[in-house]
């Protein structure tokens, strides 16, 4: 089990765009963020590569924590939907077919 977060930890964390809330052991992420990681994810950028750009280094938050992110977020219908919604808007429909099959994809 992975060691509870510092209070410098959480006021660093809570300081970030990407972060809704942060307990010493839970991080909850804005629904903004979650879109933008599955865009990103959906355009080719890794999932470590994603978070560690929004503050959120591996070596804080742990593997795990995105990958388990990363699984839920992918499986969710409401993000995405979403995200189709924002890549075909955008003129990138290839890429908006590419979040139907996210859930298969491994991160």
């Amino acid at each position: 089990m992975r060691a509870k977060f510092t209070r410098a930890q959480i006021r660093y964390l809570n300081a970030l765009p990407a972060v809704g809330r942060v307990t010493e052991d839970r991080i909850t992420y804005t629904e903004d963020f979650k879109i933008q990681v599955l865009l990103l994810d959906a355009m080719g950028e890794g999932p470590v590569s994603i978070f560690r750009h929004a503050g959120l280094p591996p070596e804080l938050i742990g593997y795990k924590r995105i990958d388990h992110c990363m699984a839920r977020w992918r499986r969710s219908p409401e993000l995405a939907d979403t995200a189709r919604s924002i890549l075909a808007s955008i003129g990138l429909d290839s890429l908006a077919a590419d979040v139907e099959h996210m859930e298969v994809r491994s991160s």
